[in-house]
């Protein structure tokens, strides 16, 4: 079995416990791929973002998708 199987297994598992909510879009990066000016700073989505997860923690509704 490889290793993304086991992942993809192992995320499938989890799935009905955990929820998904799936950001697009935001500004263009400008800053590098993984600093908080691009999209793994949810750049330009910062407000959505927060206040979706802050919902969920709160076990109140919240979007699936942030766009």
């Amino acid at each position: 079995m490889s290793a993304s199987s086991s992942a993809k297994r192992a995320a499938a598992s989890m799935a009905p416990r955990y929820e998904l909510i799936s950001v697009s879009g935001g500004k263009a990066a400008e800053s590098g791929p993984c600093e908080p000016f691009a999209a793994h700073g949810y750049f330009g989505r910062e407000a959505q973002t927060v206040d979706a997860i802050a919902r969920w923690m709160l076990q109140r509704p919240f979007p699936k998708q942030v766009e």
